[in-house]
């Protein structure tokens, strides 16, 4: 279980992550979640999970650091000003460094992967045969009708001019020697027939190129993927907020990447104050812990034992996030009137249910893995957070 809390109101925002170390056992494979703070004057958090990839061979963290230097001396004016910002820097970084013959190489190698899993996904529901194929791609192309269609299609056409069409028309065969060893078609018309060719029919084949076309210009798919994710204050912002991206690649000088919506702390009610509760990562166990504790106030004083609530998670919970997020209204008034050395105590405590878990049982957590925390305020930005520190005997009663 690893998960990123982000808990704040008009006294700061609190950030925690739960770390794995290089030999933990916790099962998660992130090793190199990445927690730091922006110099002053800006007021900013990030948190960065790249796990073993890069991007054209550099460290995420590498260009993170390189981006951090070329911002202003002055904070930028909205929180989301910062993701931008740091998109059109790798784009710029990576334009000017990488060549045509690695972005076409990379882009093929990874429509390869992802039309693999989309036939063992087809294999899996017995359905990988003509029928089975035209009707889930006929189904997927109808997606993009509305919007998506519109915003692809340029970018697509660039895809096909270079990869399209045919066996043997494009730039990655000029060397032939550096080719993906389990690739034997060098065309996003060749992968397809590679991948499926056995079980397409003519009306098979239209249907998944038909979606082919749209999707390649909305989506890179690729292995090497990295979640950011900011948090903290822009020059105008009166109150914390988080965002985060999931890049997921680059080709054809544009990163590409999933956001989410940049999410500001929110009133609690009339003249309760204001609070920010998110979660990113395994977030689906934490927001069922808090919805399951969040029946009775909890006050910075209070002593809420939340084993009950607990013990009604089972392991393979499934938390439908927006469907179920109205359950923590009663958390909302408790986080607005937290102290910022509460918020910080409870998102340290939520990022990790299985030390939770063990300090309940009156157990030890297992040490394969540990907790970066820091607080963000306007007026100082950011510093750690001493995380034993915040450990006083018999606490945790912020929960």
């Amino acid at each position: 279980m690893s998960c990123d809390v982000i808990i704040g109101n008009g006294a700061g925002v609190a950030v925690a992550a739960e770390v794995p170390s290089s030999n933990g056992g916790t099962g998660h494979h992130d090793r190199s979640t990445v927690m730091l703070g922006l110099p002053k004057p800006h007021a900013l958090c990030i948190i960065m999970r790249s796990g073993n990839s890069t991007i054209f061979g550099v460290p995420y963290a590498t260009h993170l650091d390189d981006w951090i230097q070329t911002l202003p001396d002055k904070p930028l004016g909205k929180l989301g000003a910062y993701s931008k910002s740091f998109r059109r820097y790798l784009e710029d970084v990576l334009s000017a460094n990488v060549s045509d013959i690695e972005v076409m190489r990379d882009f093929l190698w990874s429509w390869h992967d992802w039309l693999c899993k989309l036939r063992k996904d087809l294999e899996r529901d017995d359905s990988l045969d003509a029928e089975g194929i035209t009707q889930f791609f006929e189904q997927r192309a109808e997606r993009f009708v509305n919007g998506e269609r519109t915003t692809s299609e340029e970018l697509s056409k660039t895809i096909y001019k270079h990869l399209g069409r045919g066996a043997k028309k494009n730039v990655v065969e000029k060397q032939p020697e550096q080719a993906h060893p389990e690739i034997q078609s060098s065309s996003i018309e060749g992968t397809i027939e590679e991948v499926f060719g056995a079980h397409l029919d003519d009306r098979a084949r239209r249907a998944i190129q038909a979606w082919a076309y749209r999707w390649l210009g909305y989506w890179h798919p690729t292995p090497n993927a990295c979640q950011i994710t900011y948090v903290g204050y822009g020059r105008k912002d009166l109150f914390p907020g988080c965002d985060a991206d999931k890049i997921e690649g680059f080709a054809f000088g544009k990163v590409y990447f999933r956001p989410r919506c940049v999410v500001s702390a929110a009133s609690s009610g009339a003249g309760a104050g204001h609070f920010l509760f998110e979660t990113i990562g395994r977030d689906e166990d934490v927001l069922r812990f808090v919805a399951d504790i969040a029946g009775t106030r909890l006050a910075e004083s209070g002593s809420q034992n939340p084993a009950t609530g607990l013990a009604s998670v089972p392991s393979d919970a499934s938390f439908p996030l927006e469907s179920e997020r109205h359950r923590l209204v009663p958390l909302q008034t408790s986080i607005a009137q937290m102290s910022l050395g509460t918020l910080g105590l409870t998102a340290v405590r939520l990022s990790s249910l299985p030390p939770l878990a063990a300090d309940l049982r009156g157990g030890f957590p297992s040490g394969s893995s540990r907790i970066s925390a820091g607080y963000v305020t306007k007026s100082e930005g950011f510093r750690l957070a001493e995380v034993e520190a915040m450990r006083p005997a018999g606490d945790w009663a912020g929960l």
